[in-house]
């Protein structure tokens, strides 16, 4: 690691001393923002500078914050934003991160090898001073934070980018939204979050699945929309992500914790409409999940609630009755 920082370091010394113009470094299309906005926003609001990057293809990490709970906050909450939450090794999300519905994938936060400014500490004033100093001449921190996630992210990307430069922006963040692992228990606290939750998004990073994302494809729920209460018949609809074109199984299985898969349909290839089926049982009442599989044997799972009768009955008053 300090071998990979030490390269890092030099490589930016060397760009320097080459003259690289900070023109040639805004033509880069992959950018991590850490929450440090503040020139920015001297010139156009935080949206307007997301939209401005997004229109011209740009991918941009942005660093979800260390509330610890699910604070919402400019620019991780903006529309489109790409946001990241910060992880440990457990494979969870860290107590420190902030997480909600406005999160699209988790990446390691925590112990992070870092490039410290001689004579800086600070962790000092938090009660830590010298204990994450590491490395040779002191050089390097072990940080944690979201600012440490979002370029970890920001990094695949262009890992993704240098493979297939061929991809546009929804197609970057799909694969890195679609390889990322699944976390059924971000908090830790004895959830079942099966599928993508309002908590950490799509789950871990995971760049080897992204990367055969881009070899193999895939497929992806359009509908039914996860966590959403449904009472009639549900349309069963998927994208295919990464020029994806295999055949596909559909399954289901009752219950809000269930591995009873049933199966529902197939086919060999998305329909043009993207309708899978049409999911009627009024029989049903409760948690519905499906699970989608593609021809190379990745499983996409989405869970819904099924409300198919009243749920509360009026006793008193009756029909006819005087109040």
């Amino acid at each position: 690691l300090y071998d990979l920082a030490d390269s890092l370091a030099a490589l930016l010394d060397e760009m320097q001393g080459e003259g690289v113009s900070p023109e040639a470094v805004a033509d880069l299309d992959v950018a991590n923002h850490s929450a440090h906005w503040a020139r920015t926003r001297a010139f156009m609001s935080m949206q307007d500078a997301l939209d401005l990057a997004r229109k011209n293809a740009v991918f941009v990490s942005i660093a979800a914050g260390n509330s610890g709970d699910n604070t919402r906050a400019n620019p991780a909450a903006l529309d489109l934003a790409f946001t990241v939450a910060a992880g440990n090794s457990r494979g969870t999300l860290t107590h420190f991160s902030t997480w909600g519905p406005f999160v699209d994938i988790v990446a390691p936060g925590e112990d992070i090898l870092s490039l410290r400014a001689a004579g800086t500490d600070m962790y000092a004033s938090v009660g830590e001073p010298g204990v994450r100093i590491v490395g040779p001449n002191e050089q390097y921190y072990l940080a944690d934070g979201t600012s440490m996630a979002a370029p970890l992210v920001a990094g695949a990307a262009a890992m993704l980018l240098s493979f297939r430069p061929d991809l546009n922006l929804s197609q970057v963040e799909n694969v890195l939204r679609m390889g990322a692992i699944d976390i059924v228990d971000p908090l830790e606290r004895g959830d079942s979050l099966v599928g993508p939750d309002t908590v950490c998004g799509y789950g871990y990073l995971n760049i080897e699945r992204s990367l055969g994302l881009l070899t193999s494809g895939g497929i992806a729920f359009t509908s039914p929309v996860r966590a959403a209460r449904y009472s009639d018949a549900v349309p069963i609809r998927a994208t295919p992500t990464a020029g994806y074109f295999g055949g596909w199984q559909l399954d289901y299985s009752v219950g809000m914790i269930s591995d009873s898969w049933i199966p529902l349909h197939s086919g060999s290839a998305i329909p043009p409409d993207s309708l899978l089926y049409i999911f009627d049982r009024p029989d049903i009442n409760g948690f519905v999940n499906f699970r989608l599989t593609d021809m190379f044997g990745t499983a996409r799972t989405v869970s819904m609630r099924y409300v198919s009768n009243d749920s509360i009955e009026l006793s008193s008053p009756g029909t006819g009755d005087t109040l």
